[in-house]
């Protein structure tokens, strides 16, 4: 709605016609283009009903230059546009993870080489130290002292005769036998060299091939005394003492043993002498100093198989004189 000027300017008269031209332009300029918009919608519908291949140039053209302006458009804007700062770094690959797990393993693996390393190192030191660990040398030199035990009854003299437990122990006896010696008696230690040990009880009845019944080899001792015995008239007889653990029932366990005694201890008496008229073929008894004697007389040279149970030692020689002096050894000490 136009308001009018109160003061209106000279020449008034042509004023309404300016006006009327004015408006006149103004409807005639919206008739023309509300005319060409409607010939251009009627223009796009003709177009949009025609076949592909009929469509103006114009037409084409519009299409292939859209796509170029987009291209533009967004050439344009990647040129301009800063690329985007990722804010959490990207996620390793498993690959990438796989490397990372072998280098930390070959690093914890050679921390662990140089510990061990370390410590061996360590280690050797103190082994090399001579004030703890004695040497090589030293142990060679200084080998563990023999240890003889004590005899079953006092003897002064004593002969040591190295033997390995399979040697061959009657030969050996035999040797020992022969040899010259003094009255009285002596006292012969069978050690095995390479053990540095003296012969037991055991090993030796074992070598002279005795079967001892197992009641009697139950209550033996481990230890042996093994003596020589030199009489006035120059004979020698041989003997042994073996201490038991326990006397009982002993004594009948040797009175069922004597059917055998002979033939067990053949080895022990073969080089000591040979059988006369005088031998018997069963045991008889004896009396001394209130201890009983057993033996079986092989001939008149005081030769024979005699046994005695004197405290808690058992007592076996080849002579009835020689058993007696080791009956006053004991008795005496006793």
């Amino acid at each position: 709605m136009e308001t009018k000027n109160p003061n209106p300017p000279a020449g008034g008269e042509e004023q309404p016609l300016e006006l009327l031209k004015r408006e006149d332009v103004r409807t005639l300029a919206k008739d023309l283009a509300q005319t060409r918009n409607q010939e251009a919608m009627g223009e796009r519908a003709r177009i949009g009903n025609l076949p592909t291949a009929e469509k103006p140039a114009s037409a084409k053209e519009a299409e292939l230059q859209a796509p170029a302006i987009t291209e533009e458009r967004s050439s344009a804007s990647t040129e301009t546009a800063p690329e985007p700062v990722p804010l959490m770094p990207a996620k390793k690959t498993g690959r990438g993870k796989l490397l990372i797990r072998a280098v930390l393993l070959l690093v914890i693996l050679f921390f662990i080489a140089n510990a061990v390393a370390l410590a061996f190192f360590l280690f050797s030191q103190n082994e090399g130290a001579p004030s703890e660990t004695p040497t090589k040398e030293e142990t060679v030199s200084q080998p563990q002292p023999l240890i003889i035990p004590a005899p079953a009854f006092s003897i002064a003299k004593e002969e040591q005769v190295e033997l390995e437990r399979n040697g061959d122990l009657a030969q050996t006896l035999s040797a020992v036998f022969q040899k010259e010696r003094d009255f009285g008696f002596s006292r012969i230690v069978f050690i095995t060299p390479q053990e540095n040990r003296v012969w037991t009880a055991k090993e030796f009845l074992a070598g002279l091939g005795v079967v001892v019944p197992e009641t009697i080899q139950n209550s033996l001792e481990e230890h042996i005394t093994l003596f020589a015995y030199e009489n006035a008239q120059n004979r020698t007889r041989l003997g042994f003492a073996l201490p038991l653990k326990n006397t009982e029932n002993v004594s009948q366990d040797l009175l069922n043993w004597e059917s055998t005694l002979e033939q067990d201890f053949a080895g022990f008496f073969s080089f000591q002498g040979q059988k006369d008229s005088f031998a018997v073929q069963f045991f008889r008894e004896t009396q001394y100093k209130g201890e009983r004697i057993r033996y079986q007389t092989y001939s008149a040279q005081d030769l024979g198989l005699v046994y005695a149970i004197v405290g808690n030692t058992l007592v076996l020689t080849s002579g009835l004189e020689s058993m007696k002096a080791v009956i006053d050894e004991l008795t005496t000490n006793n």
